[in-house]
Parts: structure tokens; sequence; C-alpha cells
């Protein structure tokens, strides 16, 4: 059996030619490359960092904190189109610079293409065909059954599009199946009991 250290490392997956603009409508592309888990975790401790200067809470859930981990993700993330494909180069020079000179948007839409596309190359399953999906839903509904968890379900190895999709493709279709008068009422039941 191999070592990890005995296997060929190769060089990072890029997302090449992502095209973007500046605030004054300058357009650029930029090359996206997949981030090791070491890259994350730097960029997850520099957003904190900046939440705790700024006075923002470091929550995963706070639009402020994504915004700053969009900001560090990108930092790492972007390198120059013309770097050698073995030698990445960094497209931006700080923080900062992405800071001061592209808007929300914009950083946004760079950190989305990223995330999007190490998502895609990763070995986790992204989408379900129908069969699959009835599948996964008899399995889940037998463990409820049987008051066994569904920790060892591979829903929770997803990637959270894939889950959410899943959850919101259940919900559509208990939603359709159910009589909504007699759980929720009528739009008419809900105006008495207003008055």
């Amino acid at each position: 059996m191999a070592k990890f250290t005995q296997i060929e490392q190769g060089t990072r997956a890029r997302l090449r030619g992502v095209a973007c603009s500046t605030l004054t409508g300058v357009e650029f592309t930029l090359d996206l490359c997949v981030l090791r888990g070491e890259d994350e975790e730097q960029a997850i401790g520099a957003a904190q960092r900046r939440a705790k200067e700024i006075g923002i809470a470091d929550s995963e859930n706070d639009i402020n904190f994504q915004f700053a981990c969009g900001v560090e993700l990108i930092l790492r993330a972007a390198v120059d189109p013309e770097s050698p494909i073995d030698r990445p180069e960094p497209f931006f020079d700080s923080a900062v610079q992405i800071r001061t000179s592209l808007d929300r948007e914009r950083i946004l839409y760079l950190s989305e293409m990223q995330r999007e596309f190490q998502e895609r190359i990763s070995p986790r399953q992204k989408t379900l065909t129908q069969g699959e999906y009835y599948a996964h839903v008899a399995t889940l509904a037998a463990k409820e059954e049987e008051g066994a968890g569904a920790s060892d379900h591979p829903f929770w190895k997803w990637p959270r599009s894939t889950q959410e999709t899943f959850l919101l493709t259940m919900a559509g279709q208990l939603a359709n199946s159910l009589p909504l008068k007699s759980v929720f009422g009528s739009a008419e039941d809900t105006a008495h009991q207003k008055n």
C-alpha cells in the first residue's frame, strides 16, 4: 500500500479565463484554482481576524462575515492567467486591494465561481437521478420507522447544494401531497382568525 507522500501530486486544477470587470467597466480575466484545506483554513482565520477588527460577528450566517470570507478566498484562489500552470502567481496583491477595487457583487461573484468550480471537481456526489432520490427517501423513511438514526446516510456527505436540492424537492412533494387547507387552513380561515 502506498503512502500519500508517494502519490504524484501534479498541479492543482484551474478554472481558466473567468471574466469580470472593474467598477469603471474595464474587463479583465483571471483564473481560479482549487483551494487546499490549508488555504481555506488561512482564509477563514483571516476573515475571523477581519471580523474582530471591524466589529462584526464571525458567524457563517452573518452576511458581512461571508463577504470577508469571500475576499480571503479570492485572494488565495485568483491566479494570473498568464502564469505557468505549475507555478501559479497570485492575481491580487492583497485583501485590501480586493476590497478597495471591487464591489460586493463582484467579490461574491468571484467567490461563488470558485466555490462552484471546487464543488464540480469534488468527489462528493452532486446530483441525484429520480430513482436515486426515491431510493434515498425510502431509506430515510425506513430508518425513521425503525427509530434508527440517519447519521450514516450519504446525505451528510453530499455537497451543500445537493442537500438543499434534496430537501427542497422533498418539501415540494410533501406540500403537493398534503391537503394544505386542513394543515394550514384556508386563506379565508386565516382572515377570520385575525378579526
